[in-house]
């Protein structure tokens, strides 16, 4: 087996002459930066739904760090089940606790639609979709229906597929909708003692100027060891203290409201004594993280991967920027090669009659790129 290179940093040179995305070089199986423990290549292919090997369906390893922390220990097991309220610019918005984590993940989805049932039937699936892609073949050929348009389906988040999943892993969470009479007295403002008392129609007119609707939020805590190893999440390295888990965040409509969603989570893990945020990026959202967050990567061993002397990474007037698709359309650089970063791979353990993987001993990946280069053209801005 080759040695880890999780600590090692590229220099500006070699990753100029490297065919392959960002994405594609974290999902080596010696960098190991994909969420799932059992990905080594990366697809965004329609067609390449293969969960357990292709790391873009779960995403890529991300952290950051909270700059502060609050004085003396948190008893975190004194928190669980109970809402936390975080401070906003909008003013207090309640965390709200999912049951117990012994409970089954059919009951607590079970819970969350009890609660919420108009929101996940109605709205959830329309925020988290990020849009249509074009399906292809196996030979990466784009399918076509009879009319000749091309065929399409949606990409994103479905709350009938992946609901009691999501509900499992989740610890607390915030909705964006409309509020209960019992959460009224918290997260409508009150006049001072000198005015005189709101009236009912006055408080329900103010919640129904308020901005509904614009994105959601699902956080995990990881506080022990036994817990990320039994989710088969890292524990090392920059993982090795408690850290607050973003499952999903979804927002759309009104701008900036991703940001105020990952703020409510940074509000969070501070009440929570947790010292990092850490997250899975799907690749077109990689870029949000990192630039305008100051997220970085880090492997499963929690190594950092450091980007910053690479082309991947770039600065300008704005801000940071990340150029994950970095000359990846350019047609001299086609061919794609996990060797040139990491060498050949020299398994012996083949099966007879198995074929060496794509970008090991074999021939170069020949996954469909089509959504790769779908990428590229949203992801343009950046270059």
């Amino acid at each position: 087996m080759l040695p880890s290179l999780g600590n090692l940093s590229l220099n500006r040179a070699d990753a100029a002459t490297v065919d392959s995305s960002l994405f594609e070089y974290l999902a080596t199986p010696t960098k190991k930066g994909g969420k799932k423990p059992t990905c080594w290549y990366h697809s965004l292919s329609a067609g390449d739904k293969n969960y357990k090997e292709n790391c873009a369906i779960e995403g890529y390893l991300m952290f950051k760090n909270i700059d502060s922390l609050p004085e003396g220990s948190v008893d975190t097991d004194e928190m669980f089940g109970k809402d936390i309220v975080v401070e906003t610019s909008e003013g207090p918005r309640a965390m709200r606790a999912l049951l117990s984590r012994e409970s089954t993940k059919t009951r607590r989805k079970e819970e969350l639609l009890r609660r919420h049932q108009d929101y996940f039937k109605f709205v959830f699936d329309k925020l988290c979709l990020q849009g249509y892609i074009q399906v292809t073949d196996e030979n990466g050929k784009p399918k076509h229906n009879k009319d000749k348009t091309p065929v399409k389906e949606p990409y994103g988040i479905e709350f009938r597929k992946f609901g009691a999943d999501l509900a499992e892993f989740t610890d607390w969470y915030f909705v964006d909708e409309w509020i209960t009479k019992e959460e009224e007295d918290s997260l409508v403002p009150k006049r001072n003692k000198n005015q005189p008392p709101q009236s009912e129609m006055e408080r329900l007119q103010q919640l129904k100027e308020r901005p509904r609707h614009r994105g959601n939020l699902f956080v995990r805590l990881y506080d022990t060891s036994d817990v990320k190893m039994k989710d088969e999440m890292p524990y090392q390295g920059v993982y090795e203290q408690p850290y607050l888990f973003v499952i999903l965040v979804c927002a759309t409509g009104t701008k900036g409201f991703g940001s105020y969603l990952m703020d409510m989570a940074y509000k969070l893990a501070y009440k929570l004594g947790c010292s990092t945020v850490a997250l899975a990026a799907l690749p077109d959202a990689a870029g949000f993280y990192y630039g305008k967050h100051g997220f970085r990567f880090a492997n499963r061993d929690g190594d950092l991967v450091d980007i910053k002397d690479t082309p991947w990474h770039k600065e300008t007037e704005e801000g940071v920027r990340l150029v994950p698709y970095y000359n990846y359309t350019n047609a001299s650089r086609k061919k794609r090669s996990h060797e040139a970063l990491e060498g050949p791979d020299t398994r012996q353990d083949l099966e007879p009659g198995e074929e060496p993987r794509p970008g090991e001993n074999g021939p170069p990946n020949k996954r469909p790129a089509l959504l790769r280069y779908l990428a590229s053209l949203f992801l343009g801005q950046w270059d």
